[in-house]
């Protein structure tokens, strides 16, 4: 009677292993359905240009770590899209479809990583003169100014440049400016650029007074 309990009992907890032992190979062979689902990480390709009117893109992405399950294919969409000098982030989406073209995108966790879209400023170098004169009350201006670097300009921009600068006292100031770009259409486009202005300088000297005296 001892023996046959004794191997009721090793039997039973051999068949409870057995058992547990299936339904973990169950468990892992559906991919975790019982627990977590695997990661998936995609990142959008980053791009730089200089600014020249046309729009910046770029649809390349790579799938930075995980591993797509048997018969399943990922659909990627990139969509950034930067207009003018700026940067913007480059925006992905992700569905991943099984072998019948069935969304199974809630089977992952996707995790999305974006690039960085980025024009930069087109460099314009201007330069105002440099004048003086003796005080005379009236504050001295002068309105000369070159452009400096003429091809950094866009076909069709145009260069506006407002003199600001002016000395009335005895002494020295920059003589400094406002600086905006056109395009042909008239708009205001000076965003597009990156203004470095080489200031001349304005100067007030002093009046010269010759004073003699005579004997008594």
């Amino acid at each position: 009677m001892f023996k046959r309990s004794k191997f009721l009992a090793i039997s039973t907890i051999v068949t409870a292993s057995v058992v547990l032992l299936l339904a973990l190979v169950v468990v892992f062979s559906l991919g975790g359905a019982f627990g977590s689902p695997p990661t998936l990480v995609f990142r959008s390709n980053s791009a730089q240009m200089l600014y020249d009117g046309s729009p910046l893109s770029d649809d390349g992405y790579e799938l930075l770590s995980g591993q797509l399950k048997a018969g399943h294919t990922a659909k990627v969409e990139v969509t950034g899209l930067q207009n003018g000098v700026g940067k913007s982030e480059n925006r992905i989406y992700v569905t991943i479809l099984d072998a019948l073209g069935a969304d199974v995108t809630s089977d992952y966790n996707v995790v999305l990583e974006y690039g960085i879209l980025e024009i930069t400023p087109r460099v314009i170098s201007i330069s105002t003169g440099t004048e003086y004169k003796e005080y005379d009350g009236e504050p001295l201006e002068y309105s000369s100014w070159e452009i400096n670097t003429p091809d950094a300009l866009m076909p069709g921009d145009s260069v506006k440049v407002y003199m600001t600068g002016k000395q009335t006292e005895i002494g020295s100031a920059f003589n400094t400016c406002d600086v905006y770009v056109y395009d042909s259409n008239g708009t205001d486009v000076t965003y597009n650029y990156e203004i470095d202005v080489e200031k001349g300088v304005l100067t007030v000297t002093p009046v010269e007074l010759h004073v003699q005296s005579y004997p008594y």
